[in-house]
């Protein structure tokens, strides 16, 4: 069932973006319901049209980087996270996200630099200490 309804969204929001291509909410959920559905490479071309549109739009930035990273293009999401850290400095869930994403890397030394930098009190700080 929801899989059909993934499906009947998915061309509900199509028609949007066939009357309206630059239609950013669209884009993101187009997105977003690919992502969930494990085609990262599909959700990824969504969020990429998303980003060209709406630069300092962060959602974009950090969903991009969760499909790089899920595609092991390590280079790549540390870049959208870096410019989404760029967009809302300080924002511990995005700093965790690429200290991760260089420990995947095998880049040991970066991956320190950014999870130290996440807070004790917030919820990524036991996987981020480990």
């Amino acid at each position: 069932l929801k899989r059909q309804r993934h499906a009947h969204a998915k061309e509900l929001f199509q028609k949007v973006l066939d009357i309206h291509p630059e239609h950013e909410k669209t884009l993101y959920l187009l997105g977003d319901i690919l992502k969930t559905a494990h085609d990262y490479v599909g959700a990824a071309e969504y969020f990429e049209r998303l980003v060209r549109l709406d630069s300092t739009g962060m959602d974009g930035h950090v969903s991009l980087a969760q499909c790089y990273e899920e595609m092991k293009q390590y280079s790549r999401a540390a870049h959208m996270y870096s410019l989404a850290l760029q967009q809302v400095p300080g924002r511990s869930d995005v700093t965790y996200f690429l200290g991760r994403v260089h420990y995947l890397a095998k880049q040991y030394t970066e991956a320190i630099i950014y999870l130290e930098r996440v807070p004790d009190t917030d919820a990524c700080a036991l996987d981020a200490r480990i």
